[in-house]
This record gives C-alpha cells, structure tokens and sequence, in this order.
C-alpha cells in the first residue's frame, strides 16, 4: 500500500458520500499522476493508540481506518499546539498526519487532506481557522462528541461529515475510544495554527 493508493481511496471515498456539501473539496482534489515528495518519518505518543481503533460496523469507512493503519509509520506526524497552549497530557493524545497538502507526501495548494488521531479521553478545546473544513469521522462513534459555536455537544456517526465554516469555533472530546478523522481544508492558509477559543 502506498500513499498514492490510500489518496485514490480517499478521493473514491469521498465522491461516493451522498452529501452535496462536500462537492468544492472534492473539485479541489488532486488527480493523477499526483506530484509527491518525500516526508520525514517519526511518530508522536498517541501513535501508541493506533492498535487500539475500532472500525465500528461501517464498512466503507472501515477499509480507510484499514488502510491508513497499513502506512501510518511513512507519514510526518504533526502537532500544531504546544504545552504552553493545551498541556502535555493532550500533546500525548494528539496528532494528524497530512496526506495532501504544503506538508504531505502529495503536494497540493489548494485543499490540505489528512487524518487527525485523538486517544481516549481527551478533550480538543474549541479553536477556529481561516480554511473551509471538513471532518469525517472514521473509527467507532459512540464515546466522541463535537461541538460548533455555542451548540450542545453531540456524537455524530462514523462517515457523516461535519463541517467548519471559516472562523467558527469547533471541538472535540473522546471518551473510551480513540478517534480518526479524515479532514479536508480548502481557502486561505493551508498551515495555519488554529486560533483557540
């Protein structure tokens, strides 16, 4: 399995999503022959909870989680925040490997698609960016909760998206269960550190 591979998936994933919404970050997607580079390889703490996800009963979304767990070593794993902003026991819990984008193994100026890894009870404070977003949720749903604006939190299933306008305060928490979520930005900074709230 290569990187190239798990792009094609995403992409034929996402286009078979009945979801109008996500129809400018698929027109945004790059196509192939895909022009990539070389990362550097490395792992965080939370890397350690990867073993752990359950794919849930989602078949669609369960051969992605299958997929990225089958290279998620090749891939640059990043930590936008520091322990001055949100503590060492999140930076432990928390990470996203980019792969599409100004830092991921396929390059790409106009949307930046990867995969954001939360462990179990973690609460990802209320933060909002310039980009467009969306999430979707990969691994079992039932102990993870999103918020947006000053909504109630909610669980949303695996493979339903969930989408950020640019600057509107988001978060998440995780329970007993560790998160993957596929995300795609589009517009304005591609690496912005997210303001938090």
């Amino acid at each position: 399995m290569k990187v190239t591979d798990l792009a094609n998936a995403v992409f034929e994933y996402l286009k078979n999503i009945d979801d109008e919404g996500l129809a400018p970050f698929i027109e945004k997607f790059p196509s192939e022959p895909f022009k990539t580079r070389d990362v550097q390889k490395n792992d965080l703490p939370v890397f350690s909870y990867l073993p752990k996800l359950d794919t849930g009963a989602n078949v669609s979304t369960r051969g992605i989680v299958e997929q990225f767990q089958s290279i998620s070593e090749y891939f640059c794993w990043g930590q936008t925040y520091s322990v001055e902003d949100f503590g060492q026991t999140f930076l432990n819990k928390y990470g996203w490997a980019e792969l599409i984008g100004l830092r991921g193994p396929i390059a790409s100026e106009k949307i930046a698609c990867g995969f954001l890894f939360l462990g179990p009870n973690v609460l990802y404070p209320k933060h909002n960016h310039e980009s467009e977003e969306v999430y979707i949720p990969l691994s079992s749903d039932q102990d993870t909760f999103w918020v947006q604006g000053d909504d109630a939190w909610v669980s949303r299933p695996a493979g339903r998206p969930i989408y950020h306008k640019s600057g509107i305060p988001h978060g998440i928490k995780t329970s007993l269960s560790p998160l993957l979520a596929l995300y795609v930005w589009y517009g304005g900074d591609l690496a912005q550190k997210s303001e938090i709230d």
